[in-house]
């Protein structure tokens, strides 16, 4: 379950990495993975700061900070906009911090046999990006979609290292990922994807659960993203009109001003005890 978080007072605003640490949990309550997430949030937010990149949904880059190519692969499977000021959207903003922590917690097995095949990130990239041309159709589920094939494809690959090394390695039980609707489940790292409509293919918005609010009438999710507006909430804060990456505040399942609703799916990676 998501942590509960204070609310911040009205005119708060993180314009410091200080006081954006100050919107995230604790970070001594949370697991190995869990931290490398707070790591690079804290990393890619103070980037943002240095940078001041904006947000704009444009062809030609995939909306991360930086470029990125999977150890083992000749090629980038994630560009970075080139620009000054240089152009974020949401989903390679996710993308970007699932794969950064991802790095960092796996550390010496990174690129190993037990990872992820370098070709496969372009299949997680598919459902964070939610391809749409209709051979790809799998990929309206979005990045919790991948994370679905990305724990089959991990299974194999543990199977495959027990085959070679002629051993028995059994089932596959340092890391599961899950995919799910029920925000009680999700935990702070749990990539989130808002659907715009019931339909597969609707537009939306993904980001990065920071942890939820208790407002009384409803609850809200604190995500981090980038965004149109850098710091938006539905009853408070202060908005730049650039946007760009930052802490954005959305209302359980609220549906959106033309009445299509806003279905909230979950992407978990979890570290079994």
């Amino acid at each position: 379950m998501p942590q509960l978080l204070s609310i911040p007072n009205k005119e708060f605003y993180p314009d410091s990495v200080d006081k954006f640490k100050s919107l995230l949990p604790d970070p001594d309550t949370l697991d190995d993975y869990q931290y490398c997430v707070y790591e690079w949030m804290c990393k890619m937010f103070e980037e943002q700061l240095r940078r001041r990149a904006i947000y704009r949904w444009v062809a030609g880059h995939e909306g991360c900070l930086w470029t990125h190519t999977y150890e083992g692969a000749k090629k980038p499977f994630m560009k970075a906009h080139q620009g000054n000021p240089s152009w974020t959207f949401c989903t390679g903003v996710s993308l970007e911090l699932f794969y950064l922590s991802w790095k960092t917690w796996m550390g010496e097995f990174y690129g190993s046999e037990i990872d992820m095949h370098h070709d496969f990130i372009w299949t997680v990239r598919g459902h964070f990006e939610r391809w749409k041309s209709p051979p790809q159709e799998p990929y309206y589920r979005g990045a919790g979609g991948g994370f679905e094939a990305l724990q089959g494809h991990l299974e194999e690959r543990w199977k495959k290292y027990g085959e070679s090394e002629g051993e028995d390695v059994g089932s596959m039980d340092w890391v599961k990922f899950s995919h799910h609707q029920d925000l009680d489940s999700a935990r702070f790292g749990s990539v989130v994807q808002f659907r715009r409509t019931t339909g597969k293919m609707g537009k939306g918005h993904a980001a990065v659960l920071i942890g939820m609010e208790d407002r009384g009438k409803y609850r809200a999710l604190r995500v981090f993203n980038s965004n149109y507006d850098y710091a938006l909430d539905y009853n408070f804060g202060k908005v730049s009109p650039n946007g760009g990456i930052g802490v954005t505040w959305y209302q359980e399942n609220k549906p959106y001003s033309d009445g299509t609703y806003r279905a909230s799916e979950y992407g978990t990676l979890i570290i079994p005890e």
